[in-house]
C-alpha cells in the first residue's frame, strides 16, 4: 500500500469516528433560519398604513412628581397613591441615622479645622497657642494640636540655631 492510500484510510477512519453535531449547532441553524424568514417577510410584504400625529397630555389636575434630594431609608409614609395632599403636609419620613452621622462628621471636621487654624496662626505669628472656646471642650484635640505646636516649634528653633551657627562660621 502506498502512503497516499494509508493517509486516505486514516482520514476516513477519523471522519467515521467524529461525534454528531452538538445541540448548540442545531440551535444556531434554527436562529439563522428564523432570521432568514424575517428578512424574506420584510422584503416581500409592504407596510399598509403609517399614521403620525401630534398631541398634548392634559392632566385632570395639577400633578407633581415628588422626589427626595437625599436618598435614604424610608421609615414612614403618610400618603397613599392617588391621595390628595395639601401644601406643607409631611409626605414621608426618612431614617435620620445617615444624616446625623454626616452632621457629626462635619462637626468634628469643623472643630479640627478650628484647632489647626489656631495652631497655625500661633506658629506664623510666633505667639503662644490659644484655642477658641468651642475647641477647648475637646481635650484630646487640644492635646494633639498643642503637642504638634511644640514639636514644630522645637524643630523650627533647632533649624534656626543651625542656621545661626552656619552664619557665624561664615563670618
Amino acid at each position: 500500500m502506498s502512503a497516499k492510500s494509508q493517509n486516505l484510510k486514516s482520514t476516513i477512519k477519523v471522519t467515521e469516528l467524529e461525534p454528531p453535531l452538538p445541540k448548540a449547532s442545531v440551535f444556531i441553524w434554527m436562529i439563522c433560519l428564523g432570521l432568514l424568514t424575517l428578512l424574506l417577510w420584510a422584503w416581500f410584504f409592504k407596510l399598509e398604513e403609517v399614521s403620525t400625529g401630534t398631541g398634548k397630555v392634559v392632566p385632570s389636575s395639577k400633578e407633581q412628581t415628588i422626589q427626595s434630594l437625599e436618598g435614604g431609608i424610608l421609615t414612614k409614609l403618610n400618603v397613599r397613591e392617588g391621595g390628595i395632599v395639601k401644601q406643607g403636609h409631611i409626605l414621608a419620613q426618612l431614617d435620620p441615622t445617615r444624616l446625623e452621622s454626616n452632621v457629626g462628621e462635619s462637626d468634628s471636621l469643623l472643630m479640627s479645622s478650628r484647632a489647626t487654624s489656631a495652631r497655625l496662626r500661633a506658629e506664623v505669628n510666633g505667639t503662644p497657642i490659644s484655642f477658641p472656646k468651642e475647641v477647648l471642650k475637646d481635650s484630646k484635640l487640644v492635646k494633639e494640636e498643642t503637642a504638634l505646636y511644640h514639636s514644630r516649634r522645637a524643630n523650627l528653633d533647632e533649624s534656626m540655631s543651625g542656621l545661626h551657627q552656619a552664619l557665624s562660621l561664615i563670618e
